[in-house]
């Protein structure tokens, strides 16, 4: 048996969540595309960017992080343009989400060009929803995992913000749901508290009894209205501040004044004491 077993191909072996493939879906306007067409088309729109902006926060993952839009996509934006306005704008963030993506289909992504021209600071990473269906959740574990090895190979210097799989299903007990609790519940072992930082979004998502909130979740129970996004948002917006916000922090208090402005700062100072004491 164990030879029979070796004797097998390594593809064979390998899980499918963690071999790189492309999709080759076609889509009309109606999946979020605004013009329809191929996948490999969003796959170009989404190397080109770094050709026109700078990007320092890359948000990839599949049709809910496609929500987000942003530039250089030709896609509809399911996200309020004020929230992108006032988490995303400054830190000069990028959507490179495609609906219908798997693990393998970002990990395809990875290996052709989609991080080529650019050198982005944080890269959110937010996907499995879409293998739910098909995979177990092991398998699922294993292509996020890859995809975190995939990323730190290609940006070392980056940061890696690894958040949960969206808590798909209308109650705790939905059988995509218990699937992706239990990914959740492995990949936060991942958290490093350097390169990669784990973030669990499920509470913003759902009621403390587990239930979906309708408020902020579409009929499907999968993707996001537009007030799940403010709500996605503002869970990502205390930890996108101490991996991004800390560094210009640091940067502006590592600046020393020069020699001149202290002597300047020490004059003022001085007239200032002397024009008090003789009032």
């Amino acid at each position: 048996m164990f030879l029979a077993v070796a004797a097998l191909p390594i593809a064979m072996l390998q899980a499918r969540t963690t071999i790189p493939r492309s999709s080759q879906e076609d889509r009309a306007a109606s999946a979020g595309w605004t013009r329809g067409g191929a996948w490999i088309d969003q796959h170009e729109d989404i190397k080109k960017i770094g050709l026109s902006h700078q990007v320092d926060l890359v948000l990839l993952g599949d049709s809910i992080t496609q929500g987000w839009a942003g530039p250089g996509r030709n896609v509809w934006q399911a996200a309020p343009k004020d929230v992108w306005e006032r988490h995303l704008t400054h830190r000069n963030a990028a959507s490179f989400g495609i609906s219908g993506d798997r693990t393998e289909h970002i990990l395809w992504r990875i290996d052709n060009g989609a991080f080529d021209n650019i050198d982005p600071k944080v890269v959110s990473l937010m996907i499995g929803v879409n293998n739910t269906p098909s995979d177990s959740a092991v398998d699922i574990v294993a292509g996020i995992e890859a995809i975190v090895k995939r990323i730190r190979t290609k940006l070392p210097k980056a940061k890696i913000l690894l958040q949960s799989p969206i808590p798909a299903g209308k109650t705790s007990e939905d059988e995509y749901r218990v699937k992706l609790d239990r990914v959740t519940d492995t990949i936060k072992v991942l958290h490093d508290g350097d390169k990669i930082h784990f973030l669990d979004t499920r509470e913003a998502f759902t009621t403390p009894d587990g239930l979906a909130r309708e408020d902020l979740m579409a009929g499907d129970f999968i993707h996001l209205k537009p007030e799940g996004y403010r709500a996605w948002a503002e869970a990502m917006e205390s930890k996108l501040a101490e991996l991004m916000d800390r560094d210009l922090t640091e940067k502006a208090v590592s600046v020393l004044p020069h020699e001149r402005q202290m002597e300047w700062q020490e004059l003022d100072f001085t007239c200032f004491i002397h024009f008090g004491v003789n009032t």
